[in-house]
Formats: structure tokens, sequence, C-alpha cells
């Protein structure tokens, strides 16, 4: 009984703050002290659909977060390699660890000199590199558990009939790590998706993202919108969680 009730109470925590959100964005008239908003309407809807900022917006966040994604999936499936096979693999370990033990905002606003004298700041190379850094150390650990006994013994079983290095990659490796690279893509995606503290600091305000129109909203007393912003900035990370769940499913 008390599980159920565990269940229950995070699955309420996750969808009423979502179901709030939508119908926030569906809200025309909600007076106050009212349980429920008297009157709906789909037009923050239909003004978002028109808003090129809006747009724009969601093209540069797609582009980011599929950067940073790929980037940092590829070096942390080949630095896991590498940190799997050293004699001194826990102490490498750690270091992935490093960056989450400061906050995004302090490191953007302690490399922001840094990145203005490389003539990166307030720019989406910029905001790239700042997240890939965090992207990659996560990469490393989701990926790490992939790098196992099980997987060096069927390499050195390749290697001794003859495979070559790029068919070793090619033909054991990679397919081999499929649902942990989609895994590792997908979360790093997510970080760089939902980030807000890097992307103003680093961006100087001028790299508009999704979550930075979100924001911009709120400041602005503006809750319909915001909350139309904020539903669709939660899209993706729906979609994503059906994926993932699939995927593990499947490979389970």
């Amino acid at each position: 009984m008390k599980q159920h009730l565990s269940i229950i109470a995070v699955a309420l925590a996750c969808v009423l703050p979502m179901a709030y959100i939508l119908a926030l964005s569906l809200v025309k008239r909600w007076d106050a002290l009212a349980l429920l908003p008297s009157e709906w309407h789909t037009a923050h809807w239909q003004a978002a659909v028109r808003d090129a900022a809006l747009f724009r917006s969601v093209v540069v966040s797609v582009l980011i977060s599929c950067v940073v994604a790929g980037i940092s999936t590829s070096v942390g499936f080949l630095a896991g390699r590498f940190i799997a096979r050293h004699p001194k693999r826990e102490r490498l370990m750690l270091l992935a660890y490093v960056p989450f033990a400061v906050s995004p905002v302090v490191f953007a606003a302690s490399a922001h000199i840094v990145f203005i004298k490389l003539g990166l700041a307030s720019t989406v190379a910029g905001v790239i590199l700042a997240q890939t850094i965090f992207g990659c150390a996560f990469a490393v650990i989701v990926l790490s558990g992939f790098w196992n006994d099980h997987v060096a013994a069927l390499e050195d079983l390749a290697r001794t009939l003859g495979a070559q290095h790029g068919d070793i990659w090619r033909y054991v490796l990679v397919p081999m790590a499929r649902r942990f690279l989609l895994l590792a893509f997908l979360q790093t995606f997510l970080l760089s998706w939902f980030q807000y503290g890097l992307t103003l600091i680093i961006g100087g305000g001028v790299v508009q993202t999704l979550p930075m129109l979100v924001y911009s909203a709120i400041n602005e007393a503006n809750p319909y919108y915001a909350a139309v912003n904020a539903a669709i900035l939660m899209l993706p990370a729906l979609v994503m969680i059906a994926v993932q769940k699939n995927a593990l499913v499947q490979h389970l």
C-alpha cells in the first residue's frame, strides 16, 4: 500500500506541473480565487506560431543541443575506452565529476574573460564550447558502464581473428554500444536543451535559446506566453524519455 502511494505521489509530482503549464498556456481568463480558469482559448499558441523570434530560438536551441550532444557522445565514448584501459582508471574517472563540482553559472562567470579573449563570448560557438565541457564529462559517466571486461574480451577476440583496428570499431564496438550511445546522446541533448545560466553569461544575451525566452517572458510578467514557451521546451524531453524507456526495455 505504501509503495503504491509513493508511486502515485511521484506520478502526481511529475504530471501536475506539466498539466498546469499546459493549462496556463490555454487560459483566456482566470478569476482571482477561482480554482479553475473561467475561459479558455488558443490565442497564445496562435501568436507563438507566428512569432519569428520564437522560431529562431527553437532552431538555435536544436542546433546547439545536437552539436553538443554529438561532440559529447563521441568524445565520451573514446575517453571512456581510454579510462577503462588505463591502470589509474579510478582516479581518471573522478576527473569526469569535476565539472559538476562547480555550478555552471559559477563556471561561466569565472571563464567568461577567457571566452572574451578567445573571441567566443556572445557567440553560438562559445555557448557550444562551454556546454560541451559539461556534456563530455556527463557522457563519460553515462558510457563508463559499457567498457567492461566482456567488451574487452570480444575486442581481443576480434583482433585475434584478424580484424583490423577500424573493423573492430565499425563491426564490434559501435554496434554493441548503440543503446549506450543513444542514451548518452539523448541525455547530453537534454543537458544542453535546458541550459540557461551558462548560455546567459557566455552568450551575453545575444544567443537566444528557448530557455532564454521562457525567463524573458517571466521577467516581463507574461505568464501565459511563458507557459507556451515552457510547454514547447518540455516536448523534446517527453519524447526523449519515451525513446530512452523503449531503448532500455529492449536492452533488458
